[in-house]
């Protein structure tokens, strides 16, 4: 229907459009019990400021909460003195429109007068302003755009004296409230707090690590009844091939996948140590955005309680300062735990010589680490270069006029560590990052 326009010139404000922080306006049908919210809008008392005679608030009152909104400030809509907006009112009987000026104002909950905003009152009446107070009004009044918007984001973060001063106590009291074992001595804080029990009075190599000190009984039983030791125990060669094509598991456990013991107790023993092994790459890859999650879940086809073990044994709850949150973590002294607990393992199904450089394949760690935690452990590092094969060259057959060979990956130095006896503990003292 065609209708023609007339636009109607500002008087004073004009309309005002309200909208909204967290919803919208629930409009009462005929008959319903909820009411319209009391609107009203008010205005500077000095109108012969020109820096205040345009500034407006509104106010909307309910039975529940009030919301208030102003054009000025850090609370004013950001897009208002970019837009203009206008409001039409058709009359579908004459066909003709009436176009006004509006305002757009963003109400939000109001909860009170708080402290800063009595604070800003009494400067305001007393007229008792800092420096930067008196400045930050020049912005406001007269800055650049750029200025203003400076001047919006300092003002939003602000943190006040007395806020501050709470936070600082409960930092306080949170440190005050742990135990005195969480703060170990200084000969203490290094990897030797991560390795496993060691007998150095040993006399065999079998009797310096207990595999029970590393898999419990009970963790050992759980084991057996996972879906994933089934798979490795029914594993044929066809599968393992097809397993390492797809990078499904590393060439560290598929390589052990192909050589397993023949005697049915041994070979579920061996299994069960692949499968927690497996387990604990997984655990070394979980990063800070996995643990942030409701249900942190290290593998699949895990039992909870399994899970639950990994959670607590190789990562740590903190509460937060204002001691209402707690996050979980993963610090780099709890990764190397985990290195360190694969490297021992390693040792005991290699009979207690084994590959670094074959077990480090898939994880992000430095070889650095896995050096350094085997001498801890007690084990020789030995690096053995690799032999670079000569080039041959065809008889009457000039190297320019040859066909240019495949280039061949560069040969990696094999780096072993070998458990002996008797075996030397190194202390090693690492600062771990945060």
């Amino acid at each position: 229907m065609a209708a023609s326009m007339k636009y109607i010139p500002r008087e004073q404000d004009g309309l005002i459009l309200a909208n909204f922080t967290h919803g919208r306006l629930n409009v009462p049908e005929e008959g319903g019990s909820s009411e319209t919210p009391n609107f009203k809008c008010y205005k500077h008392t000095d109108q012969g400021d020109k820096r205040r005679k345009h500034q407006r608030i509104v106010v909307a009152e309910s039975n529940s909460m009030n919301y208030v909104g102003q054009n000025y400030g850090i609370h004013a809509p950001k897009h208002s003195s970019n837009c203009k907006y206008l409001v039409g009112v058709l009359d579908k009987k004459r066909g003709k429109m009436k176009v006004f000026d509006a305002q757009s104002f963003h109400l939000r909950p109001w909860f009170g007068e708080s402290k800063g905003d009595e604070e800003s009152v009494n400067a305001t009446n007393n007229e008792k302003l800092s420096t930067l107070q008196k400045n930050d009004r020049l912005t406001e009044a007269f800055g650049s755009s750029r200025k203003q918007r400076a001047l919006e984001s300092r003002l939003r973060s602000a943190v006040t004296s007395q806020a501050l001063e709470t936070l600082a106590n409960k930092a306080v009291k949170h440190a005050q409230s742990q135990p005195a074992s969480a703060v170990k001595p200084e000969d203490e804080a290094d990897s030797g707090s991560i390795l496993p029990p060691r007998n150095k009075k040993a006399q065999i190599l079998n009797d310096v690590y207990d595999l029970n000190d590393i898999i419990s009984p009970v963790c050992m039983e759980m084991l057996r009844e996972v879906a994933d030791t089934s798979v490795f125990l029914e594993a044929t060669k066809e599968q393992i091939t097809e397993w390492r094509t797809e990078e499904k598991y590393c060439d560290y456990i598929l390589g052990h996948l192909e050589k397993l013991p023949t005697k049915a107790e041994d070979k579920q023993q061996r299994v069960c140590i692949l499968v927690y092994m497996h387990y604990l790459r997984k655990m070394y890859a979980i990063n800070q955005k996995d643990l942030k999650a409701k249900k942190v879940v290290v593998a699949e086809d895990l039992p909870d309680a399994f899970n639950q073990h990994f959670l607590d044994n190789f990562t740590q709850m903190s509460a937060s300062v204002d001691g209402v949150r707690k996050q979980r973590s993963f610090p780099q002294k709890l990764k190397e735990k985990v290195l360190v607990r694969m490297l021992t393992l390693a040792l005991l199904i290699d009979d207690f010589k084994t590959d670094l450089g074959h077990l480090q394949k898939g994880l992000t760690a430095q070889m650095y680490l896995f050096r350094n935690h085997a001498r801890a452990l007690g084990c020789k590092v030995k690096v053995t270069s690799a032999k670079v094969p000569k080039v041959s060259r065809k008889l009457g057959v000039h190297p320019l006029l040859a066909a240019p060979e495949e280039p061949k990956p560069p040969a990696e130095d094999q780096i072993t560590a070998e458990l002996i006896l008797p075996s030397k503990f190194t202390k090693q003292k690492q600062k771990f990052k945060r």
